[in-house]
């Protein structure tokens, strides 16, 4: 029984993580096309958890000088970050991930948005945040999750408990789902 993860195919973002000693990975993210150009390389995963909350836009050309505030105003134009996700979940069978898992954080028409979104994407499972309630999610230990998976069945709430317990309930399901 090894409650240590190393897999050297754990991608991750370099921001804002916390030390943790049982997570070992070897690839250190920065933007959403870091994360397409290492899903790319990797064919053989089981699970896909796409956890980070990447930007769906960026600057279409940035500076490469400060900008000087001589104006009151800035305009910056915006362009669509790839959706990796989506990306990952329209994998050719031969590539695609036995599992692919999303989250999403909505903050209206919760149900509504998130079975939009596992459709769109085409993942197998979401995992739904409900953002607008203060007391659990960003900037809280806890957190209360919908799960929701894309054969219609009905959404199983994961109530109100720490972060690290609704991890390990989460991490159950999908093993469960997986075998």
């Amino acid at each position: 029984n090894n409650n240590n993860i190393h897999d050297n195919n754990n991608i991750h973002s370099s921001n804002n993580i916390h030390n943790n000693n049982n997570i070992h990975s070897s690839n250190n993210i920065h933007n959403s096309n870091n994360i397409h150009d290492n899903n790319n390389t990797h064919n053989t995963i089981d699970i896909y958890i796409s956890a980070a909350a990447i930007s769906d836009y960026t600057v279409d050309k940035p500076s490469k000088n400060k900008i000087k505030s001589t104006n009151d105003t800035l305009q910056l134009t915006l362009v669509k970050n790839i959706d990796i996700l989506s990306y990952v979940g329209h994998l050719d069978t031969k590539y695609r991930p036995k599992l692919v898992v999303g989250f999403a954080a909505e903050t209206d028409n919760h149900l509504v948005h998130a079975k939009h979104k596992i459709k769109k994407k085409n993942a197998d499972v979401l995992l739904l945040n409900h953002v607008d309630d203060t007391s659990i999610g960003f900037n809280s230990d806890y957190n209360e999750i919908l799960f929701i998976t894309n054969d219609n069945s009905s959404p199983t709430i994961i109530p109100k408990d720490l972060k690290s317990n609704i991890a390990h309930t989460i991490a159950i399901k999908l093993h469960t789902i997986l075998n």
